[in-house]
């Protein structure tokens, strides 16, 4: 009888170790995929760069992007994305990003 209870609180330590481990790697994968680094592409390999962002309202953005050669403005809001403009020269755009965009587009 000694040994049905001793094999029974063995099988339970070992069940509730192997609970413990899964829930760690759930959490670690919950974790990465919330935060976006779950199967990121490196920054140089990628052919969208966003050049910058302003925020226009509580929903509602401008986003200034280069994608291979071209420079677009796109705004983003809750019914989805659209291309304002394409920006020509954005070349000497994309070096002067550094002020607000609102006062770029001015």
């Amino acid at each position: 009888m000694d040994e049905g209870l001793n094999f029974g609180l063995q099988f339970a330590k070992m069940a509730g170790g192997l609970a413990v481990v899964l829930a760690a790697l759930l959490a670690c994968a919950y974790g990465l995929k919330r935060t976006g680094l779950w199967l990121r592409k490196p920054e140089s390999e990628s052919c969208i760069h966003i050049l910058a962002q302003q925020t226009i309202g509580l929903k509602h953005q401008l986003v200034l992007l280069k994608v291979h050669d071209q420079t677009l403005l796109v705004g983003i809001s809750p019914q989805g994305i659209n291309l304002l403009t394409h920006i020509e020269g954005g070349a000497g755009i994309a070096s002067t990003v550094s002020a607000p965009l609102t006062e770029e587009l001015r």
